[in-house]
């Protein structure tokens, strides 16, 4: 174990890659640089932390899991190498050349150790990031549910406040205000119009004269929009006595007038048809004789 508490291989590693990552970068930027990539890197909290099965379910289901068949494989170094003499050839000439490769010692299959310093350092740097990730999902998690509960929050201040609006508005105004009506006119006054209106109705028959008698003690009783109502019957009998019997001279004289230029249209229509021969002999011979009748030839001879 190194000075930093890592496997020593592993924090070989990850110095070196640090030097080439600011290797990257100028002198101006290598601050900020170091700044962004300090939190990446493995400590050994990140190595000691272990999952709850809450967290392993929530990997399991939303992290992709990819196999890389390119890594610490020596045939597939051997075809980069031999690259375009590879290019268009069959399957069985592509193997053939592999095996040599590996058979002449161009490239050597890799040892149990680096096998394993690399296993080291893909877990450590996966479980790097199985961390970073869960620490985001639980940002999210909780960001939704802050958005979800301000909302409510705005709704119950918003529900106190007007509670104490009308706490204020009932402590200003303790005792209810004075409503005014108007006063109402005697029923035995409007009654007795009312029978005195409709016997003279009954018996005069001058509609004009009791309503022009009574509207002044109607006056006050009612809105402006109210209108005063009368009795169909005693509309019926004022419309009735409004109309006038018209005079019946000029409606003969269009009758007369529209009698006449009937009788001249009829006379134009019966001349211009032609007339018809009445010799019963030629009979049936002004028509074209069809398939299902008979020639009238025939018929004459009979």
């Amino acid at each position: 174990m190194s000075e930093t508490g890592l496997p020593d291989y592993l924090a070989k590693f990850q110095a070196e890659d640090e030097e080439r990552v600011m290797s990257m970068f100028d002198e101006s930027e290598k601050e900020l640089a170091l700044q962004l990539y300090e939190p990446c890197k493995i400590t050994p909290a990140d190595l000691q932390r272990e999952y709850s099965p809450e967290e392993v379910r929530e990997l399991c289901l939303r992290t992709k899991v990819r196999v890389n068949m390119r890594d610490l494989n020596c045939l597939w170094d051997a075809k980069e190498r031999l690259g375009p003499r590879l290019d268009n050839r069959s399957e069985s000439y592509t193997n053939r050349m592999l095996i040599k490769s590996v058979v002449r010692k161009m490239v050597e299959p890799y040892t149990d150790e680096e096998v394993a310093h690399y296993n080291l350092v893909k877990r450590s740097w996966l479980k790097k990031r199985n961390i970073m990730r869960l620490e985001c999902w639980k940002r999210e998690r909780e960001s939704q549910s802050e958005s979800i509960s301000v909302p409510s929050l705005v709704d119950i201040s918003s529900q106190f406040d007007s509670a104490t609006d009308m706490l204020q508005l009932d402590t200003e105004h303790p005792e209810p205000l004075p409503v005014t009506f108007a006063q109402p006119m005697p029923l035995s006054v409007v009654e007795d119009t009312g029978e005195h209106d409709v016997q003279n109705v009954t018996q005069s028959g001058d509609l004009e004269n009791v309503y022009m008698k009574t509207e002044p003690e109607l006056w006050g009783i009612g809105d402006e929009s109210d209108t005063v109502s009368l009795p169909s019957e005693s509309q019926s009998q004022q419309n009735s006595s409004v109309i006038n019997v018209p005079d019946m001279d000029w409606v003969q004289a269009g009758l007369q007038i529209n009698s006449e230029a009937l009788s001249l249209q009829l006379l134009n229509s019966t001349q211009s048809q032609p007339i018809l021969s009445e010799d019963y002999n030629q009979f049936g011979t002004q028509v074209a004789v069809a398939s299902t009748q008979e020639d009238a030839s025939t018929l004459l001879d009979v």
